[in-house]
């Protein structure tokens, strides 16, 4: 058996609630303790207990005594069973956790990255949010393996999305620094003058005898200056 919690950590982790409770009417001896053990490990642990010594004594005594089973029968529940990975399944529809995915992974490695890319990057750190988002959204923890692929692809993202971000400011920085070149002036543009029209000439029509008035004297004006 796992180390004892004490009576706070038991009462706190290991009661069941009403609807739980009613979840166990149609079973009996080793697989009702089983089945409430393996509930209420789930809920203080986020996974599955993988054998008996993961459990506390204290939490299954306190358990035993709220389902009516003594705690020896445990003994008999075999957590490896067809029927205890039954039990794990017909917990999942009830509480809503479920196994990881590949589509929560995706969406994990994601969260890390908006995370930890412009602060925390070490990996203790990122493992424990890791967790905690894993418990948020009622995921249960795939192998080690994928945990330590998870944060390690979360990691590598996050390094590459800071770069991106500090070379986009320099070349903002770069770019606001320079002064624009000055506006070429333009060239005033003329106003329009106004021409007066010339006085419409008279043109005698054929077989008009040409008048000299007509000329307002200036022919007179220059035969007197010859």
């Amino acid at each position: 058996m796992g180390r004892e919690l004490g009576l706070d950590g038991v009462v706190e982790h290991f009661t069941l609630s009403s609807d739980e409770a009613g979840w166990l009417r149609n079973k009996t001896g080793a697989t009702r303790l089983g089945f409430a053990v393996q509930l209420k490990f789930l809920t203080w642990r986020g996974r599955f207990p993988r054998m008996r010594l993961e459990l506390p004594p204290d939490g299954v005594e306190h358990v035993a005594k709220q389902v009516g089973v003594a705690a020896s029968e445990l003994a008999f529940y075999d957590f490896t069973s067809r029927a205890a990975k039954r039990h794990r399944s017909e917990l999942r529809d009830l509480t809503g956790w479920h196994e990881c995915t590949r589509t929560d992974q995706v969406r994990l490695v994601s969260h890390l990255v908006d995370v930890i890319w412009h602060d925390e990057r070490r990996e203790e750190q990122v493992r424990a949010e890791l967790l905690r988002q894993m418990r948020a959204d009622l995921i249960e923890p795939p192998t080690a393996a994928q945990v330590d692929t998870i944060i390690r692809s979360a990691l590598h993202q996050a390094d590459e999305r800071a770069v991106a971000e500090a070379a986009a400011r320099l070349w903002a920085a770069a770019s606001s620094s320079r002064s624009p070149p000055p506006p070429t002036p333009s060239r005033p543009r003329p106003e329009h003058q106004h021409t007066p029209p010339c006085p419409p000439r008279h043109v005698p029509a054929r077989g008009q005898i040409f008048d000299p008035k007509a000329t307002g004297g200036l022919l007179d004006t220059w035969f007197a200056t010859r």
